[in-house]
């Protein structure tokens, strides 16, 4: 009898044990872990954390860093608040609840940021070259750094800089491009806030027009010229002018300048010129000159140039002749005369019987020679009922380079 009284204690005892283990839900929480910023404008932010064993709830609350709010219920593991300033560090902290109502430990401050705000941010392009664009811009509050983004597929990838200015390199001449500023903050964690974006854009002054282009683009200055995108168009050797023309394959530049020199470099002329031909220019006759160009688009500001073509040459040398004959032979000779080209070497005559057709070699003369006779054209006699056309090449050596002519005379009518 004792032992089955004993047996039933026991049961009775093992029982209650049973009864009074307590549940996972009942079990101690632990401390949120692994808050991370998921999300942020430049009035919110929004994070979340893992989820802790046995949690019914979370609670969480946001400081400034002066002061805590009142702990707000979460319903779910992220939270985000709102109506923050712009730019700006806060610090928020998490804790969960059981089904009891039990609260389990606070997570420890963590680190969340709202993005700077974007209409602070007002941009200038500074400089412009064909294969770069330089822009500043005004700084945003709280901004700990600046991405510039495309807004279009022709650019190099993107930049993130700390200062308010950048530079664009490796892009195409006489292009097109969008860029975006976006100001951003980084918090410690590494999240960067950022929100809306600043195009950049000209600036304009009054009275001046904008290259014509997509709305929010920069143009890249005209390319390079090579040495024939430009030359001498016409010339008059009597009065000693000279007409230019440069021509821009691309079509985005408003115009050019040419720059002419001695053969010592000194500077002789600048011409500036809006339209494909320069206005008739007056040189020293006999005097070899370089030329080189430069074109230019404007963009409301300033002007944007390409780089300095290679140069050409050209010297204005007066040749005046006659041909002689008489009226009981059709033979003819034609004398020539002209000054002295300075630092020439000695002249070629050359010969054609087409103005536009190939040029033969019939006399080489000394630097000395001012004039010459000629009486035949190959083995030929000279014919009085023909016509010949004859140029009188001066010699000039730049370097060990034999340079030619831009402003050849051709003499004719002979």
């Amino acid at each position: 009898m004792k032992n089955y009284v004993k047996a039933i204690v026991t049961f009775i005892f093992l029982m209650a044990a049973v009864a009074f283990v307590p549940t996972t839900s009942e079990a101690a929480l632990s401390t949120p872990t692994n808050l991370r910023q998921t999300r942020a404008t430049d009035n919110s932010v929004e994070f979340t954390w893992d989820t802790v064993i046995g949690a019914y709830d979370y609670y969480t609350s946001i400081s400034d860093g002066m002061a805590w709010s009142e702990p707000e219920r979460a319903w779910d593991i992220k939270e985000s608040y709102s109506k923050l300033s712009a730019g700006r560090t806060y610090y928020v902290k998490v804790y969960a609840i059981d089904k009891n109502g039990n609260k389990g430990p606070e997570s420890a401050a963590f680190e969340v940021v709202t993005a700077p705000d974007a209409s602070q941010v007002q941009t200038t392009v500074t400089a412009v070259t064909e294969n770069a664009i330089s822009f500043s811009w005004t700084p945003a509050t709280g901004a700990t750094s600046y991405d510039i983004t495309s807004r279009y597929d022709n650019i190099v990838p993107n930049l993130s800089v700390t200062t308010t200015s950048a530079t664009v390199g490796n892009l195409a001449p006489a292009t097109w491009y969008g860029f975006n500023v976006v100001a951003c903050r980084t918090s410690s964690s590494g999240f960067k806030a950022s929100d809306s974006y600043t195009t950049v854009t000209y600036t304009q002054t009054a009275g001046t027009s904008l290259p014509t282009g997509n709305t929010g683009t920069v143009l890249t200055a005209p390319a390079t010229p090579s040495t024939s995108n430009f030359g001498v168009y016409t010339g008059s050797a009597p009065a000693g002018t000279i007409t230019f023309q440069a021509s821009d394959p691309n079509r985005t530049a408003n115009g050019y300048e040419l720059e002419v020199r001695n053969l010592k470099g000194k500077l002789i002329k600048t011409i500036s010129c809006s339209s494909t031909y320069s206005a008739s220019t007056k040189f020293r006759k006999n005097t070899p000159y370089k030329y080189r160009v430069r074109l230019y688009a404007t963009n409301g500001v300033t002007k944007m140039y390409s780089g300095w073509s290679g140069y050409r040459y050209f010297w204005i040398s007066n040749v005046t002749g006659k041909k002689h004959y008489s009226l009981r032979s059709s033979n003819a000779k034609i004398k020539l005369k002209w000054a002295k080209v300075s630092g020439t070497k000695g002249y070629n005559v050359l010969m054609s019987t087409s103005r536009d057709g190939k040029y033969k070699k019939v006399k080489s003369l000394s630097k000395k020679a001012k004039s010459v006779t000629l009486t035949k054209f190959g083995k030929k006699r000279l014919n009085k009922y023909k016509t010949y056309y004859i140029k009188v090449v001066a010699k000039i050596k730049v370097g060990k380079k034999t340079v030619s002519n831009d402003a050849q005379l051709i003499n004719y009518n002979y």
